[in-house]
């Protein structure tokens, strides 16, 4: 258990490029990547745009079918980068033959808004890059000021944690909030953070860490707001789930996982709020849980209650935010 819960807290911050442990707090060298064939990844969409259910007029069903060719997939930590030709992060724009949480979820986002490949390739730009144009600038590092807030206005997503209510109709909803350092997270980076095909030598490494540390030297801090579900509404005293609550979960939305102004600025550069993310799914087994998994190594589906009961016990986990994939 204990295991489980240290896992879940350090997952987001992994995925949103934010780098702990695996030692490269001290490492002087990039992180060499293997080649990859985007021609498979392209055949595997295609595929997917196979099933008469990605074409459903039910956004719930098309995600459902998309989301399941991956269940299964292997967990990859820092799944993409910006592609071949990047400066800094040479991993692709998008694969289908493993996943982190974020890219898991921003994968299925563009394949659910998406009828074939061509648009496919347009979506996962426009939900992975504020701009729409990739850069490791411009990619939406961090969920609440950027993630969520550039994919709502977008139109892609809609925040509906409001929405959730008590018996007597009052929303559930409490506020958290946490200062977001850009410029103090660039600046925490280390020569791992760079991800090629090739080694660089010592002056080319030290002149590529310090183009990525000062990317952020303009950026002002922001304030990072979200609204999340406390555990203690998704559950009574003795740990059952209140299922009036969980009923209110629309299927195939998308449960942020919540720590309320998160303490990191010590070792991360900034605090956060999120921490992990993935879908809400209604089966004949119930509601479960799709996520890309650092515990089981893995994408994999698990009951949503069983999975939020077990992080109770964490100190810094909160509660949930619910969004609406449109």
């Amino acid at each position: 258990m204990k295991t489980a819960i240290r896992c879940l807290g350090i997952l987001m911050i992994l995925l949103v490029g934010v780098e702990v442990g695996h030692g490269y707090q001290h490492s002087h060298r990039i992180q060499i990547i293997p080649r990859y064939s985007v021609a498979n990844y392209d055949m595997a969409i295609q595929q997917i745009y196979r099933q008469p259910a990605s074409h459903s007029q039910s956004v719930s069903k098309r995600l459902i079918a998309d989301s399941q060719d991956f269940v299964g997939k292997p967990y990859l930590l820092y799944a993409n980068g910006e592609g071949p030709k990047a400066t800094f992060d040479q991993r692709p724009l998008y694969r289908t033959d493993a996943f982190d949480c974020l890219t898991l979820v921003s994968t299925v986002l563009a394949l659910v808004n998406s009828n074939d490949l061509a648009e496919f390739k347009q979506n996962i730009l426009n939900i992975r890059y504020g701009t729409g144009k990739p850069s490791y600038y411009n990619r939406n590092h961090f969920t609440t000021i950027d993630w969520n807030i550039n994919n709502a206005k977008k139109g892609y997503i809609k925040d509906i944690t409001r929405e959730i209510h008590d018996k007597d109709g009052k929303s559930l909803a409490v506020r958290a909030n946490a200062v977001i350092d850009k410029k103090s997270w660039y600046r925490k980076k280390k020569a791992r953070s760079i991800k090629r095909f090739e080694p660089l030598s010592k002056q080319q490494t030290k002149q590529l860490l310090t183009s990525m540390r000062n990317l952020g030297a303009n950026t002002p801090k922001q304030q990072g707001p979200i609204v999340y579900i406390p555990l203690k509404a998704l559950f009574n005293k003795k740990g059952q789930p209140n299922n009036y609550v969980f009923d209110q979960i629309p299927s195939g939305s998308i449960v942020e996982i919540v720590r309320p102004n998160w303490q990191r600025r010590k070792d991360l550069g900034t605090n956060l709020n999120v921490s992990h993310l993935g879908f809400a799914i209604r089966t004949k087994q119930g509601l479960i849980y799709r996520e890309a998994s650092t515990t089981n190594k893995k994408v994999i589906d698990i009951p949503l209650a069983k999975y939020l009961k077990k992080t109770r016990r964490s100190p810094t986990i909160k509660g949930v935010n619910i969004e609406q994939v449109n």
